[in-house]
């Protein structure tokens, strides 16, 4: 039944076409690779680290001193890519939450050839549709709130694992006498 005072949708704007493109993982990529690695000394993968054949005949302060500095090392590399895949997911969500808030202001467009307070129907979608906006733009104010709490503390954490791995290569240094 066509009701003249209740807009009807174009179907491609009611059923819009789910995209065929699958979730993006978030791995943490990189943690061996060398041109990704924003620490060049610390570079050495957990693979080099367990079969390094360099450590035989250094003494044990030496070999503690040195797997204290590759791990810090590769724990700072994955504090960073972790800060790196919470922004990934950061701008993700926001780019999702910024799509529906662009689709309701479109049916808050279409709604607007209507005159204000002609019919219920009409005023109640209008209502709901700008207390849908409103919940978006909070939610979108909230994942960035979430998304900068958590990068802080990552970017904390990193820098005390740099300090830590710095003060530990001048240790060994000293200790081994370079």
């Amino acid at each position: 039944m066509f009701d003249p005072y209740y807009p009807q949708y174009p179907s491609y704007i009611v059923n819009p076409q789910k995209k065929n493109n699958p979730p993006k993982p978030y791995p943490l990529m990189g943690l061996s690779d060398i041109k990704n690695n924003y620490w060049p000394a610390g570079s050495d993968s957990l693979e080099a680290m367990v079969h390094d054949t360099k450590t035989y005949g250094l003494d044990v302060t030496d070999l503690i001193m040195k797997d204290k500095v590759n791990l810090l090392g590769t724990t700072a590399r994955l504090l960073r890519n972790h800060i790196d895949a919470r922004t990934n997911l950061m701008n993700d969500n926001l780019k999702d939450i910024d799509d529906k808030i662009v689709k309701c202001d479109c049916y808050l467009l279409q709604i607007e050839a209507f005159p204000y307070f002609v019919n219920k129907m009409i005023e109640a979608k209008r209502t709901n549709l700008n207390n849908e906006i409103t919940r978006l733009e909070s939610e979108r104010r909230g994942e960035i709130v979430t998304a900068w709490s958590d990068k802080i503390r990552l970017y904390s954490e990193l820098i005390e694992a740099l300090g830590e791995y710095q003060s530990h290569v001048r240790r060994s240094q000293l200790i081994s006498g370079e």
